[in-house]
């Protein structure tokens, strides 16, 4: 095996007989927790999407009750390699939450050879290719919100409570942005210059993938798309 991916906790490397390195892309906190709390109400399903039924209850009064154990330091624990708050005793991590940051600085310091950005992917994924030798790194958008064009708006007060209630995904957010802002010069001057060239191949990537697309389910077709893409681009 060459490579896990996915979405999984910390401690996923003991499962393998070889050594193992991770990567890994951190989110800034707000914009987690309003993402993940949108995406529970548009499944309607789900721990947390269960949790709001059933207290009728908006995103603030959620946070405000303590109910809200999925936008709490959520990548924190994961990089703790504690289990979702849903499925353990929330006081097991609250109790030790200053020993939980510490670890999880720990953790991305000596197993990460990568740790990048969701809100600057593509500089992250020119940085995984140089990293791990990677050939192609083209990709098209997946499980994005209907209709979504930015940012979604909320009120002070909202953003403040969010902050407040991951202060310790901030912190590790903080630390994230330092590494990055590092692993970013270290690049050379040229860097961002490649970031706009892959930029503008990769809009025309995800073109020729919708029409691929559209092709494959109208003859049922199968094509090695990301060779025919390349190839395309070259």
């Amino acid at each position: 095996m060459q490579v896990a991916k996915g979405h999984m906790t910390f401690g996923a490397h003991t499962c393998f007989p070889q050594p193992a390195a991770y990567f890994t892309l951190l989110r800034h906190p707000v914009s987690r927790a309003i993402s993940h709390y949108q995406c529970a109400l548009r499944r309607g399903r789900g721990h947390l999407y269960d949790t709001l039924k059933a207290n009728h209850m908006d995103l603030d009064a959620c946070l405000r009750g303590g109910h809200a154990l999925d936008l709490e330091n959520l990548q924190t624990k994961w990089l703790t390699g504690l289990f979702p708050e849903s499925e353990t005793d929330p006081s097991v991590f609250r109790s030790q939450e200053a020993e939980k940051l510490t670890e999880a600085r720990q953790n991305l310091r000596e197993h990460f050879l990568v740790v990048g950005l969701s809100e600057r992917f593509d500089e992250t994924l020119l940085i995984l290719k140089k990293q791990f030798g990677w050939k192609h790194v083209f990709y098209t958008r997946l499980n994005v919100a209907p209709h979504r064009t930015g940012p979604e708006p909320i009120s002070d007060e909202t953003r403040l409570l969010i902050e407040r209630c991951n202060q310790l995904d901030m912190a590790l957010y903080h630390d994230a942005q330092g590494r990055f802002e590092k692993t970013v010069a270290e690049q050379g001057p040229s860097f961002q210059k490649e970031v706009e060239e892959f930029r503008h191949l990769n809009q025309r990537y995800e073109r020729l993938y919708r029409i691929w697309a559209i092709y494959s389910r109208w003859t049922q077709k199968t094509v090695d798309w990301l060779r025919l893409a390349t190839t395309l681009l070259r």
